[in-house]
């Protein structure tokens, strides 16, 4: 496992026993990683099993922020590579990655291709019609899956959309309209979270990537404050914090939830609950593996997983 730790550091450990093998594997300092935001899906890592993907900033500024590599057992004492050379990119909120690649989102200097056999950036935006907000994104062989969540004159609309991960070349496909925030895909199906003003009491969808009419089937409702969702082919797992702000909580008010595919049978399960500040949620074929973002002024975050 590989995480994020506030401004200090990567740190991993072997999942089998975490709590002997937790180490640092790469250094960063608040000047120069990018800042975890604990406001949306904290997806700020890449990884494909021998290596792992992070922004990073060369200078104290807010420039020249791009990929960074770290073998999965560390770079502490090398450092990580840069994957492209520098070309001015700002500090990247989103990470995520998709085959031969690490796509990044860069605020507004748009959606950004990592390729990781040439070394180089490409714009994708408008490769596929993205907005000017971008709260989300999947990528996988077939699709490229993104939430757009603030209505602009660029997009008047917003929503989550797909496109063909060879591009748009038309308008992309609108799944789910707003208010909408989090996704998670699996094969022909995507599911969401709904946003805005009903975050406090919000749904699970799911739409298949062919449509579903703007409407969406409701897994779940009434989940306060989802903050992350991950799926596979047998289920779909959420976090929720039970408030709006992890920063300023210490209420033991969050889950883990879980429905089962493809209906939802049985109605949602609570896989954990009276949790501090849920923030992340993975899964494999064995656990569910959850992070905590710990509690004001003190360092309590922790990483928990149970048999699924």
């Amino acid at each position: 496992m590989v995480w994020y730790e506030g401004v200090d550091a990567v740190r991993g450990c072997r999942s089998d026993d975490c709590a002997a093998s937790t180490v640092i594997l790469a250094d960063v300092m608040a000047s120069t990683a990018s800042p975890l935001n604990v406001s949306s899906s904290p997806r700020q890592i890449a990884v494909d099993g021998t290596k792992f993907y992070f922004a990073q900033c060369p200078t104290p500024t807010n420039s020249d922020c791009r990929i960074a590599s770290c073998d999965v057992t560390g770079c502490k004492n090398t450092g990580a590579t840069f994957v492209a050379p520098a070309n001015g990119n700002r500090r990247a909120p989103i990470v995520v990655g998709g085959p031969g690649a690490v796509y990044t989102h860069q605020g507004i200097d748009g959606a950004i291709r990592t390729d990781l056999a040439t070394s180089t950036e490409s714009y994708v935006g408008s490769f596929y019609k993205i907005g000017d907000t971008l709260g989300a994104i999947h990528v996988d062989a077939q699709s490229f899956v993104y939430v757009d969540d603030n209505a602009s004159q660029v997009n008047p609309t917003g929503g989550v959309y797909v496109c063909p991960i060879a591009g748009c070349p038309g308008a992309p496909k609108l799944l789910l309209p707003p208010p909408v925030r989090l996704i998670a895909a699996v094969s022909d199906t995507v599911f969401s979270t709904t946003g805005g003003a009903a975050r406090s009491t919000g749904s699970i969808l799911a739409c298949p990537m062919t449509g579903c009419g703007g409407a969406g089937t409701v897994l779940a409702q009434k989940q306060a404050y989802t903050t992350d969702i991950a799926a596979d082919a047998k289920a779909v797992y959420w976090t929720t914090a039970g408030v709006a702000d992890v920063k300023t909580n210490s209420a033991a008010v969050g889950t883990v939830m879980r429905c089962s595919r493809p209906g939802c049978a049985g109605g949602p399960q609570k896989i954990a609950d009276q949790l501090t500040n849920p923030v992340s949620v993975r899964i494999d074929d064995t656990y569910v593996t959850w992070m905590t973002y710990g509690t004001p002024g003190n360092k309590d975050g922790a990483v928990y997983r149970k048999r699924r």
